[in-house]
């Protein structure tokens, strides 16, 4: 498995699409998009999750979707989720989440850093433990009841997914 956030999601994108890759399953964090990774998106065919905070200041959630619906293939198991209130340094920590607000570098919040590493967490944790582990008890926070909850109740803004 493979994970990244920014330009380390856009390099686990790439890592994913290049051909004679190893990865089984990939995680990317508000993936930078650059040419080089959106020409590697259209190559990947394992199982891969794009997350991104609603008010990312760096990565817009509308960039990320474009990479899910118009560059990852629909041959292969995707899934888009688009997290309440967060932003891109949220998907770090407290410290460089104050900072980057000081320097005007990304949106403030609308959820806690704890708040946002919580549902990344659950998503990408259940993401690899179905993937990798083949768990079926995963499912339900992937594409099952847990998941339309966080969605119903707001946790989550966007969730897509295909499942070919």
């Amino acid at each position: 498995g493979a994970s990244g956030l920014s330009m380390g999601g856009g390099g686990c994108v790439e890592a994913t699409g290049t051909a004679g890759s190893v990865i089984d399953a990939s995680v990317a964090l508000a993936p930078a998009g650059f040419p080089s990774v959106i020409s590697a998106a259209r190559n990947i065919t394992v199982p891969v999750q794009l997350q991104v905070g609603t008010i990312d200041g760096l990565v817009s959630p509308e960039d990320v979707l474009k990479m899910y619906t118009q560059y990852l293939s629909n041959s292969t198991i995707k899934e888009y989720l688009a997290i309440t209130g967060g932003n891109h340094l949220g998907f770090i920590d407290e410290h460089y989440a104050s900072i980057g607000q000081r320097w005007g570098i990304d949106n403030p919040p609308g959820i806690s850093v704890e708040q946002q590493h919580t549902t990344s967490r659950k998503y990408f944790t259940a993401w690899f433990q179905y993937h990798l582990r083949h768990l079926d008890e995963y499912y339900t926070y992937l594409f099952g009841e847990e998941a339309q909850q966080d969605l119903e109740t707001g946790i989550l803004t966007d969730l897509q997914y295909n499942i070919p």
